[in-house]
């Protein structure tokens, strides 16, 4: 069974290949790293020198963020990684999770 789509809150035809829609999304999710937020760095090497990539580590959709925790927890042999949901829409109420400092 396909999940149910998310709702278009707007839409444009760009040219006659694409169209860019903003969609209602639940909430928003970040990678984590012993309880903090992380981000990743992809080095190249390049015979024109050293280049580096940030993929994205913020996600409106749960499972994307969860899968990634799960690929870097294999790679690194560990249970560090995991997913923080740090602001979630319900209605007409908007919360707000605030990562504190230990």
């Amino acid at each position: 069974m396909a999940r149910p789509g998310a709702e278009t809150l707007l839409s444009k035809e760009v040219d006659p290949h694409l169209t860019l829609q903003v969609v209602d999304s639940s909430g928003v999710w970040v990678l984590t790293y012993k309880g903090k937020p992380c981000a990743i760095r992809e080095l190249y090497y390049l015979p024109s020198g050293e280049r580096a990539k940030y993929p994205r580590t913020g996600y409106n959709n749960q499972a994307h963020c969860q899968r990634l925790a799960e690929k870097l927890n294999d790679e690194f042999n560990t249970n560090q990684f995991a997913c923080l949901e740090v602001v979630k829409f319900t209605g007409d109420k908007t919360m707000v999770r605030r990562l504190t400092s230990e």
